[in-house]
């Protein structure tokens, strides 16, 4: 009778083949090589600034200004359109048109708050502060204006309120243990102080 076991170790062979196999059974090194990789980053836009992952053309668009391109637009208005011809034939078919209910995504435009003080409120609700996407939406375009300093100051003052009411309530608790504590005490004094057979004091279920 043979024992085979395989542990963690072989799971790697298992996967990717052995060293010295064809690499048509190496998977992993067959698809990962370094010109594969250099190529993938190209079509993504390895650095931010190249988006080049918008130019795919499996990039998912939305309907409305400032949205996709022309050629997009047009793309995803042909979808919508074939979409909307295939519910119709459902529907005459006799199914549920409803499972077709799908809503093409349409660009939402972003309420910028008036005034300084709105946008310091905005910033502060959403504790924004350090996101930029945050305060894009805002409009604030200079890093060190007085929205955001202000906010940073409004920020700072509601963590020390924040950090003073917990140790009050910290403090509270406390007290009021020591308080139901002494009053155990007094009625335990009062009433005889009763003990079990083991020495422990009687002592009421609430105390």
């Amino acid at each position: 009778v043979c024992n085979v076991t395989l542990g963690n170790k072989d799971l790697a062979n298992i996967i990717n083949g052995f060293p010295g196999d064809p690499i048509d059974l190496r998977p992993f090194d067959k698809v990962f090589t370094q010109d594969n990789i250099k190529s993938w980053w190209k079509n993504v836009g390895f650095l931010p600034m190249t988006r080049n992952a918008v130019n795919n053309p499996k990039t998912q668009w939305e309907l409305g200004e400032g949205s996709a391109p022309e050629e997009g637009t047009a793309r995803l208005v042909i979808l919508i359109d074939d979409y909307n011809v295939g519910a119709k034939k459902v529907e005459q078919m006799g199914f549920n048109k409803n499972i077709l209910s799908l809503q093409p995504p349409v660009v939402s435009t972003p309420k910028i708050p008036e005034g300084e003080e709105a946008q310091i409120q905005a910033l502060v609700d959403g504790k924004a502060i350090n996101k930029a996407g945050a305060m894009f939406k805002l409009g604030l375009q200079v890093a060190n204006s007085r929205v955001m300093l202000e906010t940073n100051k409004r920020m700072v003052k509601l963590e020390k309120e924040a950090k003073a009411n917990k140790e009050r309530k910290k403090k509270k608790e406390s007290e009021e243990k020591d308080q139901k504590a002494i009053e155990a005490f007094n009625a335990w004094i009062t009433k005889g102080k009763c003990i079990d057979t083991k020495g422990h004091p009687v002592l009421n279920k609430d105390d």
